[in-house]
């Protein structure tokens, strides 16, 4: 059995994403340019993501700290 490759004319979404055979000129253009922006806005979201990660990893890091600095606060507290 054959693998299927990404322009198999026997895989369903390469021809569902394929464009019209009938369409024009101005048509294409606009879904040419309607892609672009939806690749615009997804790697827009993605950056988003990325950064909102980071800022959730470094709050975690200082949560780690602050309960271990508390907990020491509590014996130094008890001890004197």
């Amino acid at each position: 059995m054959r693998s299927p490759s990404l322009y198999s004319q026997d895989d369903p979404i390469s021809a569902a994403l394929k464009p019209p055979e009938t369409e024009t000129e101005a048509e294409r253009t606009a879904r040419l340019y309607a892609e672009a922006e939806a690749k615009r806005v997804s790697e827009q979201i993605d950056e988003h993501l990325r950064e909102e990660r980071e800022r959730i990893r470094k709050r975690k890091g200082d949560v780690k700290v602050s309960p271990l600095l508390s907990f020491y606060a509590h014996i130094f507290t008890f001890c004197f």
